[in-house]
């Protein structure tokens, strides 16, 4: 025969303590989430309306960054075809 071992801890104390857990850590990191620095990455062809698109966003979004990476339109072109066909994160807003 096999004796059932006694927990000091009844399972339901346990679940309760394990959720109480979760919901601080949830809490904690949903906290230091909005205490992060909002950054947006804008990748521009080098033209007139790229300047205006910037500003306008900018005006926009105040309480975040706004950077602006503006190039030729061949190489912009080179490096917009990469980061979409890659799905690479690096910027937000691609014109």
């Amino acid at each position: 025969m096999t004796a059932s071992i006694r927990l000091p801890v009844s399972r339901r104390n346990f679940l309760k303590a394990t959720a109480g857990l979760a919901a601080a850590l949830a809490a904690y990191r949903a906290s230091s989430a909005y205490a992060e620095e909002v950054t947006l990455n804008i990748l521009n062809s080098n033209s007139v309306w790229a300047g205006a698109l910037t500003d306008q966003v900018a005006k926009a979004y105040t309480a975040a960054k706004i950077t602006g990476e503006s190039n030729p339109y061949e190489s912009h072109y080179e490096k917009m075809l990469i980061e979409l066909s890659q799905g690479s994160e690096t910027f937000d807003i691609i014109t």
